[in-house]
């Protein structure tokens, strides 16, 4: 979606909404709600749905939208589905902002990631609260992408709709520059992530500043100067694009291919699946499982700031079938392993094998991610100081600002997503959770928190029985029944 968006509508700075999780694809983003990097300012997936067409338990097709099964239209935008199978969608292509800077040089999109200390938690926890809740969404809206903390360190990594320059300019009006709360965070969340370059200045991508110290690059902006002492934004990484799609394929880039047993089908070189020359491209650094994949035959790029790799990016994610949309290890992966692990086994035993370990390491029930309304000032600083958490795809700005009626997606109060699993770090945070008299208000539908009795309404809060009342209508045979689908009235 990402491609076909930029391809037929980036002269135009149109912008589709994309997740990060491949594996539900387009119609399970939005049967989940649909959060994304650029929510904030075009709200949930199910937000810019105007059409959806399905096939019904008996094959017939209908349309659902405003006009025409408008309860079904409902139920399909953030329902978690049950109804019949979605085969079309009707998506609204948003433009991006008019931005300040854009007539010196036409409209620009950065990545940036910042860490920092926060000097007095109270204040610090209220003033980030207060700009994810109060501040102007006209301004912060143009801020997506995710927000972090450990023990007092925090972190974001933003996506943000314009310049380098007008990003500072506003996170300065908005209070996060305010050096009197925030200073340098020597923390690993800190540090430029793999690939993204150094002083390397490919054609067209500006890599504006990238340093655990000062940015002279920013000193000519009052009041944001970043200094050895006292530095208002002490840790920067920052690059700047020319489009929407191509600050989103960056993001993609620096994430997702040094995960690869979670996120790719491939041959297990990345360079060959994005057609890239060997020249754009290194052996591989990554892990499956504990196994350096350095034994194995993977090639990724060099350099996700390179023009020509995220250009490359673009091209395979137009490929529905290529290995950008795909989700999990290839049977080429496989082969490897077997030869690796255990040589004696056949590789579909292998593939069994990596099953199990994910269901013992990860299996439905250990992931979760939690939506939180917001907290009491205290307590949330005391969050802050204690434990460590990170909210996927900020939830803030137009996300928050839609009738909680309006769509079956519920959760329109609350900015955090939590994300979690188990083990010690999950246990820390959840404890704190109950000591402090806070409860989850629900649940991101894609993460299944299975085995939980009350999942309906953790899911759905009280509109599980107005859809089990649709589910009733369209699906009276229970053809498209399964574990955590909304039952039929009666069931």
């Amino acid at each position: 979606m990402l491609a076909h968006g930029h391809k037929h509508f980036g002269d135009q700075d149109g912008m589709t909404l994309i997740g990060s999780c491949p594996s539900v694809g387009i119609t399970g983003f939005n049967l989940g709600g649909g959060g994304g990097d650029v929510s904030p300012y075009v709200g949930y997936g199910v937000d810019i749905v105007k059409e959806f067409q399905l096939v019904l338990y008996d094959g017939t097709i209908v349309k659902a939208s405003e006009e025409e099964n408008p309860e079904l239209y409902w139920a399909t935008r953030g329902g978690g589905g049950g109804n019949g199978v979605v085969t079309h969608l009707t998506y609204k292509i948003v433009q991006a902002p008019k931005q300040k800077y854009e007539d010196a040089g036409g409209k620009k999109f950065t990545w940036m990631r910042i860490a920092f200390n926060i000097k007095d938690l109270e204040k610090g926890a209220a003033l980030i609260q207060e700009w994810f809740y109060d501040a102007d969404p006209k301004i912060t809206g143009k801020f997506g992408g995710g927000f972090g903390w450990d023990h007092g360190a925090s972190y974001a990594t933003f996506v943000y709709l314009g310049s380098w320059k007008e990003a500072i300019e506003d996170l300065k009006e908005t209070g996060l520059l305010d050096h009197e709360l925030f200073e340098f965070s020597p923390v690993p969340y800190a540090s430029p992530p793999p690939r993204v370059g150094g002083a390397i200045l490919t054609e067209n991508y500006e890599v504006i500043c990238q340093t655990f110290g000062p940015c002279p690059e920013i000193e000519d902006i009052p009041g944001a100067t970043v200094s050895a002492e006292g530095s208002q934004v002490p840790a920067f990484s920052m690059f700047q694009f020319d489009s929407y799609a191509e600050v989103e394929a960056f993001q993609i880039c620096v994430g997702r291919l040094y995960f690869f047993e979670d996120w790719s089908s491939t041959s297990g070189d990345f360079c060959k699946d994005l057609g890239l020359d060997d020249d754009k491209c290194e052996d591989g650094k990554l892990f499956f499982f504990g196994i350096s994949a350095d034994t194995l035959t993977s090639k990724i790029p060099k350099l996700c700031t390179d023009k020509d790799v995220i250009d490359a990016m673009l091209n395979a994610a137009g490929d529905p079938s290529g290995f950008m949309n795909s989700h999990g290890p290839s049977v080429q992966i496989f082969e490897q392993l077997a030869q690796l692990v255990v040589p004696a086994l056949p590789v579909k035993e292998v593939i069994q094998w990596w099953m199990d370990t994910r269901s013992q390491d990860r299996g439905p029930g250990s992931a979760g991610a939690s939506m939180f309304q917001r907290f009491d000032g205290s307590f949330f600083a005391k969050m802050l100081s204690e434990t460590a958490q990170y909210s996927n795809h900020l939830q803030h700005g137009a996300a928050l600002m839609v009738d909680p009626d309006e769509t079956a997606y519920p959760w329109r109060n609350a900015a955090f997503m939590v994300e979690y699993e188990t083990g010690d770090i999950a246990d820390s945070f959840l404890e704190r959770i109950v000591d402090g008299g806070y409860t989850p208000q629900g649940y991101y539908a894609y993460l299944n928190p299975s085995g939980m009795k009350k999942w309906r309404s953790y899911f759905f809060d009280d509109k599980w029985r107005i859809l089990s009342e649709i589910r009733a209508k369209y699906d009276p045979k229970d053809v498209f029944g399964k574990p955590l689908t909304i039952e039929s009235i009666g069931e």
